[in-house]
């Protein structure tokens, strides 16, 4: 059986604040605990904010590797990490962290779900005033995009 892209299991809510470094390790871990990547992702996620800020906007980070760690890649997934103190992402603002692993371009359809999403405050507002997984699983699996969540 193929794994979910996304899942309960790939929520963490009420994360203590960190820097963006420790954010990105964090959502990282999580990715390899879930067997979406092969530790030496990790790695890549790190280089790739180095090199270009993986800060969205409306207090949304989307650590993903770079192209040369796409083998480390075991299948497509996503991992949520809520910071709701904040976290200073090179000045910006993020209370959301969303590792991101993708192949065949999956996460290209995973990166619209999150445009779509967060690009309304009031959705936001919503996400951030969620207590339970379940309630932020609601949200990314009842927009018109959450397609892109099923296998």
């Amino acid at each position: 059986m193929k794994k979910p892209i996304f899942s309960l299991e790939n929520i963490r809510l009420s994360c203590p604040s960190v820097c963006c470094d420790e954010a990105i390790l964090a959502a990282g871990r999580h990715m390899v605990e879930q067997g979406y990547v092969k530790e030496a992702y990790i790695d890549g996620m790190l280089r790739r904010n180095r090199e270009f800020s993986v800060y969205i906007g409306n207090y949304l980070a989307m650590p993903h590797g770079v192209y040369t760690v796409k083998d480390e890649v075991i299948t497509s997934g996503i991992v949520l990490h809520v910071y709701p103190n904040g976290i200073d992402w090179d000045g910006e603002p993020v209370k959301f962290v969303l590792g991101l692993a993708g192949q065949d371009n999956k996460h290209l359809q995973v990166i619209e779900l999150c445009a779509e999403l967060f690009s309304n405050m009031e959705t936001v507002d919503k996400m951030l005033a969620c207590t339970e997984p379940q309630e932020l699983y609601n949200i990314f699996t009842e927009s018109s995009s959450s397609s892109c969540l099923i296998v």
